[in-house]
């Protein structure tokens, strides 16, 4: 037999007889599910039947809710949203003097809405949405801003709108 061919043999025979090599550890560690606290939030009369809608933004600083009037968002028609912002720290305090800026986008598109939605803080810590309008079906972004002193953050939560 020749060198070359004992040599692959050999070789072949401790792969065999190897252990089978353990699955490599994942990438990255899950991500943590987001926290109950939206359940725990007082909707204004009106709303406590609506889905209530949450995400981080994408530094963690902030739990982001929402939810819509009416819901399901409606095609081509005017809707409302209700928003609330808290500290990741203590999500299920909303902030009672965070600003909050909110628009969308459809980023399969490139563009976002033909209106320009009013914000106005509501004593409860939520924030009125009115004036938003998804005038095309499809995926949207509906982006958050949240400013809370010298502290900012931005979700964005997407919207199936069929």
């Amino acid at each position: 037999m020749s060198l070359r061919r004992t040599a692959a043999l050999t070789l072949l025979a401790a792969c065999a007889s190897a252990p089978a090599a353990s699955p490599p550890p994942p990438a990255t560690p899950p991500l943590a599910p987001p926290p109950a606290a939206a359940a725990r939030l007082e909707l204004p009369p009106g709303w406590s039947q609506r889905e209530t809608h949450r995400a981080a933004t994408l530094e963690g600083r902030f739990i982001v809710w929402w939810t819509s009037e009416p819901e399901p968002i409606p095609f081509n028609q005017p809707f409302k949203l209700r928003v609330w912002a808290a500290r990741a720290t203590t999500p299920d305090v909303p902030l009672t003097d965070a600003t909050l800026e909110v628009s969308a986008t459809m980023p399969e598109h490139g563009h976002g809405m033909n209106r320009s939605p009013r914000v106005t803080p509501q004593g409860d810590g939520s924030h009125l949405v009115e004036g938003m309008l998804f005038h095309m079906h499809g995926h949207w972004d509906l982006i958050v801003n949240v400013h809370d002193a010298n502290t900012y953050g931005q979700a964005i939560l997407p919207v199936l709108l069929e």
